[in-house]
């Protein structure tokens, strides 16, 4: 539940950067600063809660391979800049 919360703030964030690039000054670093940070917070939210509702999703004996497919997958999708 808190990581659909999380990708759905995270869509009016993400469409808030075009808004925030006609800023200048200090305003403008201040606005991009809280919307890097609150993405990043946003980022780890929604990973967490993919990653708890995979292990339980799996048996205890099968977290273990389980884990390790997912992890071998986002690494994989992040070298070769797959969605």
């Amino acid at each position: 539940m808190v990581s659909r919360v999380a990708a759905v703030l995270s869509v009016p964030v993400l469409q808030s950067y075009p808004f925030i690039a006609m800023l200048s000054g200090f305003s403008f670093l201040i606005l991009l600063n809280c919307a890097s940070m609150l993405m990043n917070v946003l980022t780890i939210v929604i990973a967490t809660g993919l990653s708890v509702l995979q292990n339980n999703a799996v048996d205890q004996k099968q977290r273990g391979a389980a884990n390790g497919i997912a992890m071998d997958r986002c690494l994989s999708s992040e070298v070769l800049d797959w969605p």
